[in-house]
């Protein structure tokens, strides 16, 4: 009596369809690497990068502009951040931390990255 294997039909035969799956296995690892790549992309706010539309602009205008061209939200008290105060940038395209930089030379206001928030306050009182 002759035995038959239970694997008979998996067993490839032909070096046409081995090549294929080999290729095969080859392109499903390349396709996760290149996944798994793009979801460590970093994605914080102060790498978000905005553009404005002059250079010369109000706080209160910047921070619209970082409210509406990223998913973070400025927070600050009108009695610490006068936001009438008018700031000149260097660029019209760069990073939020660049921007708040040159705000916080120029006026004397601190910022703070938590979470989804932007918190603005004086530089002389302290974030709690």
């Amino acid at each position: 009596m002759k035995r038959k294997t239970l694997l008979l039909p998996f067993i490839i035969y032909s070096s046409n369809i081995k090549y294929f799956f080999r290729i095969m296995r080859i392109s499903l690892f390349l396709l996760f690497v290149c996944v798994f790549q793009l979801m460590a992309e970093e994605a914080d706010a102060q790498n978000a990068e905005i553009k404005l539309s002059q250079n010369s602009m109000t706080i209160k205008q910047l921070v619209k502009e970082i409210e509406a061209q990223t998913d973070y939200l400025v927070v600050f008290r009108d009695q610490d951040v006068d936001v009438n105060k008018t700031v000149s940038f260097r660029k019209k395209s760069a990073r939020v931390s660049d921007y708040l930089e040159q705000v916080a030379e120029s006026t004397g206001i601190g910022y703070r990255f938590e979470n989804n928030y932007i918190t603005l306050v004086q530089k002389d009182q302290s974030i709690a």
